[in-house]
């Protein structure tokens, strides 16, 4: 049976980890990039309630780091609220959690996001969540709906999608499925030309009986932000553990543009089969953003096409200097010879 806390007593561990992601950071502009989502699954022996992990993670390099007798210690201050579709308060909390460092030179990577979870039992309904968290003089927030299912129904039940960025096997800690760590994905953001987006899921009431096929079948849809099919997965066949199952599956990103797509997984179990559908964006990466300016330069001042020697792109410098802005001067300075 799943274990699950409180909303009115949640209470996370003083220091967070930090995991590198795929996503690049931003400029530094005083807010706090919090970034929160949920997945809904069945809770073992309640058919009341749903189990429902809220995630949510936010830059390490956003936070006001203090130092201390161990090195440097920064404190979070998180709040959540819990509300029904007519914006009725049902729950709330407020926790304090910290993230250490021995060195602040590690703070300036931006691709560290500090991720954790909490964990409760919700009826099925909507609801309206709303994450706030503060560090020093910085402060962020984030908002979802959440919509928990009931899964008190025999028939053939998939869970909600979690998205992640890594998967690699272990069997200790909070973000442990089937024996792998999952580090979700909150933002549903991903780096073009990254590695695989990875999805855990779980399936519900499959067919065991003596009679019924011993696989179940998995496949994936991607679609475009107007639900028009860009590309099918071909489908995966599993053998069924038992009348549920933990699906660990992906799909590779190295070739869609920026943009905002979904993800349908549909569960398929002889002649039934369900789909669960979620959303997610993927932003340019700071390379292919250089080259696009670098581009946008060339255009604009075709001589740079010439440059061939040092002495040329000193020349070239001077040419653009009154005209070029900082930014087009500064991306110049980074570039050598060849434009990378």
């Amino acid at each position: 049976m799943r274990a699950c806390c409180g909303i009115a007593g949640l209470l996370t561990a003083l220091i967070l980890a930090a995991a590198p992601t795929a996503v690049g950071g931003e400029p530094d502009s005083g807010e706090l990039r919090l970034s929160a989502d949920y997945c809904a699954y069945r809770l073992q022996g309640d058919t009341s309630n749903s189990y429902v992990e809220i995630y949510y993670n936010l830059p390490r390099s956003e936070l006001d780091f203090q130092p201390d007798s161990l090195g440097y210690v920064a404190f979070i201050d998180f709040d959540i609220a819990v509300r029904d579709t007519e914006g009725t308060l049902i729950d709330s909390a407020g926790w304090r959690a910290g993230c250490r460092v021995d060195d602040l030179s590690v703070v300036k990577d931006r691709e560290f996001l500090i991720t954790d979870l909490i964990a409760e039992a919700f009826p099925a309904g909507e609801y309206m969540i709303t994450m706030e968290a503060a560090s020093g003089e910085h402060a962020g927030s984030s908002f979802f709906r959440m919509e928990v299912p009931s899964f008190e129904s025999e028939d053939l039940g998939l869970s909600s999608l979690e998205l992640a960025y890594q998967v690699s096997s272990d069997t200790l800690g909070k973000f442990i499925k089937a024996g792998h760590k999952v580090l979700p994905n909150p933002s549903g953001r991903f780096m073009q030309g990254s590695g695989p987006v990875y999805i855990y899921a779980e399936a519900y009431n499959l067919d065991n009986s003596p009679q019924a096929d011993s696989l179940y079948t998995i496949s994936i849809d991607i679609l475009d932000s107007e639900g028009r099919n860009l590309r099918s997965i071909p489908p995966t066949q599993y053998r069924k553990p038992g009348e549920s199952a933990a699906i660990l599956t992906g799909f590779s990103i190295a070739t869609l543009k920026g943009g905002v797509y979904k993800a349908r997984l549909t569960l398929s179990d002889g002649s039934r089969s369900l789909s669960s559908e979620k959303s997610f964006t993927i932003v340019a990466s700071p390379e292919l953003i250089r080259q696009e300016r670098l581009l946008a330069i060339l255009k604009q001042y075709p001589r740079a096409n010439r440059i061939g020697t040092e002495e040329d792109a000193e020349k070239f410098r001077d040419d653009i200097f009154y005209i070029a802005t900082p930014q087009e001067l500064k991306l110049y300075d980074s570039l050598n010879l060849e434009g990378n």
